[in-house]
């Protein structure tokens, strides 16, 4: 009788034991899904469409562009961004200019929720490391864009000072300028998007992005990391 309750007492023991662990178990997969959700809604980046209007045109410089090369601001951040400039608007091509161009960079990037956190020295540090090493992991994905966004690019920088030449020496009029600048915007926009620029490396740069942000979880406390995630959405 004695060995009965014996065995049933350390089956019962044993049992319980199994039922912890199985416990213990779920809430592990509970809470890596959450993080592995959390991970994904913050790396969900919307690429808004190119438009005509987001070419910037300037007659004075002779400038054609696109601000970021179509490419989402969140993926030409690096750890330079992370440090407060108050920079003005610049000469295109100055280096006030290029201040100024990082500086709309952080403003419409993830690196805005960043700085809301209240961040200690030590993590300060750490956050700048592994933005450091984000650079560095998509550096050869944003070659790649830039060199392709150039190429479409270069026949229009032409076209677009023959424009502004023909325009600064009486051969055709303002009206005629604004027209014909803004049908090169229309041909320079279809032809980035025929390029697929942002979907053929979005893969290399997305990845770049999540392997960050794994490792920006490891520097931040559990209430930073909330208001972080909740930031980027």
């Amino acid at each position: 009788m004695k060995k009965h309750i014996l065995k049933l007492a350390t089956l019962s023991a044993l049992m319980i034991v199994i039922a912890s662990g199985c416990k213990k178990e779920l809430v592990k997969d509970v809470s890596q899904d959450r993080f592995e959700d959390e991970i994904e809604n913050a790396a969900r980046i919307a690429d808004a469409e190119i438009s005509p209007d987001d070419i910037i045109a300037d007659e004075n410089s002779e400038l054609f562009e696109i601000e970021n090369e179509g490419i989402n601001p969140n993926y030409f951040v690096d750890e330079t961004d992370f440090e407060d400039a108050d920079v003005e608007e610049g000469v295109a091509g100055s280096g006030k200019s290029m201040k100024a161009k990082r500086k709309r960079i952080a403003a419409k990037s993830f690196i805005h929720c960043l700085r809301k956190l209240d961040l200690e020295k030590k993590q300060v540090l750490k956050v700048k490391l592994l933005l450091g090493k984000y650079r560095d992991c998509k550096s050869s994905s944003v070659k790649r864009a830039r060199a392709l966004y150039s190429k479409i690019r270069a026949p229009y920088i032409a076209k677009y000072k023959r424009l502004v030449y023909s325009y600064k020496n009486g051969k055709i009029t303002k009206k005629e300028l604004v027209k014909s600048v803004y049908s090169l915007r229309v041909s320079f926009a279809k032809d980035l998007r025929k390029a697929q620029i942002k979907e053929k490396l979005h893969v290399a740069f997305k990845n770049c992005y999540k392997k960050m942000l794994r490792e920006l979880h490891g520097v931040l406390n559990t209430k930073q990391w909330t208001k972080f995630v909740a930031c980027v959405k």
